[in-house]
């Protein structure tokens, strides 16, 4: 069964543009393709061009579009340690919901590192215990004050969209602090692209 919740949308008009490949989701679709159902949570906007790739596989997917969510404080969110998400109230699907495959895409590099804790706790209670957990940590000095758009081409190929939206300090996690920050989970696997993204794929603890 495939179900998408939240509405498809195209994005607007980019100004940067990036296609490269994603070892990263390339892991994702291989559990993915692995022929049983998968619960997939998207925390990124809804893609209608995401939507119809998923819609090929055996998944259920649920589209949060999170970042887009939360209140925007002065020019990005890390910036107001006075903000506390209320994770239930943003991520509003059942309480006995749990998922095979969660895409963060690059939410932690705007959210502040108590936010991330609390992000943490919440998503792990609706984390099956094979899940697989995909964020992309920039490794740049500054990075653009609103996050990328991540269209998947194909298995494994992404094209990131960037808008020409200004920039501000990047928090530079490594994978040691990410770790710190979300005690529930663990490494999986790690990748360093030459194009300043680190994926990492990490697995419930």
């Amino acid at each position: 069964m495939f179900k998408a919740q939240g509405a498809a949308r195209l994005s607007a008009p980019d100004i940067g543009q990036l296609v490269y490949r994603s070892p990263g989701l390339q892991l994702i679709f291989e559990r993915i393709s692995s022929g049983d159902k998968v619960n997939i949570l998207d925390l990124g906007p809804p893609l209608s061009s995401n939507v119809e790739f998923f819609s090929s596989y055996h998944c259920r997917l649920y589209i949060a579009d999170l970042l887009q969510s939360l209140p925007l404080v002065d020019t990005y969110w890390a910036e107001s340690p006075a903000f506390s998400p209320m994770f239930p109230e943003l991520l509003d699907f059942d309480e006995s919901e749990q998922f095979d495959i969660i895409l963060g895409w690059d939410i932690v590099n705007y959210l502040s590192e108590d936010s991330i804790r609390r992000f943490s706790r919440f998503i792990a209670r609706h984390t099956k215990a094979d899940a697989l957990c995909f964020f992309s940590l920039l490794t740049h000095k500054e990075m653009a004050v609103q996050p990328a758009i991540h269209r998947i081409l194909e298995e494994g190929s992404l094209h990131c969209e960037q808008h020409d939206c200004g920039s501000c300090a990047s928090p530079r996690f490594t994978q040691s602090r990410l770790l710190e920050l979300m005690k529930e989970f663990q490494a999986h696997r790690s990748f360093l692209l030459q194009n300043g993204r680190q994926e990492q794929v990490l697995r419930i603890r």
